[in-house]
């Protein structure tokens, strides 16, 4: 299962008086230069998720800051009206992403994947994943219905095979 659109980061609070907004990506790269958004062409059009629910809007300028970037989306001149993004998720096409290094993965392409602990014993399918505010979460549900939550992170997450369907993890049980 291909997912084109992926979650990039989040919508933070309103900046300043001019419709300016923090947005703070889940995967920050080492340096603003190797990140997609600083080589996206903008405006650009991009999808805000709240809830599962997808607004189409226009991202109009995107500059670093401390912890991610300032942007502002177009028609959000004040701060009042650019304070009805905070806490939507940005969603980017894939193909803008650019390539995986050896080894990444995207989490969502989890989902479907069949999870096994260190032992071999399967313990589920993964069902969901979500931002806890700290790292990706992945849900596995059993063949019995209980949910296991792992964090997805080296530690919990071990071998990742997209393309068999199949996840190692350590749920430090």
């Amino acid at each position: 299962m291909t997912i084109d659109l992926l979650p990039y980061g989040v919508v933070g609070r309103p900046h300043g008086v001019r419709g300016e907004l923090v947005l703070r990506p889940f995967n920050r790269p080492p340096s603003p230069a190797g990140d997609v958004l600083a080589e996206l062409t903008l405006p650009a059009e991009v999808t805000l998720m709240r809830e599962r629910v997808p607004r189409q809007e226009t991202l109009a300028s995107a500059r670093p800051a401390q912890d991610g970037y300032l942007v502002t989306f177009a028609g959000f001149e004040s701060r009042e009206e650019a304070a009805a993004l905070t806490n939507m998720e940005l969603w980017l096409p894939r193909a803008d992403l650019g390539e995986l290094a050896p080894g990444e993965f995207y989490v969502a392409d989890l989902i479907g994947c069949e999870a096994y602990d260190l032992e071999g014993r399967r313990r589920g399918v993964i069902r969901e994943t979500f931002w806890n505010g700290a790292q990706e979460v992945i849900t596995i549900i059993g063949d019995d219905g209980a949910e296991l939550l792992i964090p997805a992170v080296p530690e919990f997450v071990g071998s990742v095979d997209v393309k068999g369907r199949r996840v190692v993890i350590d749920p430090h049980e």
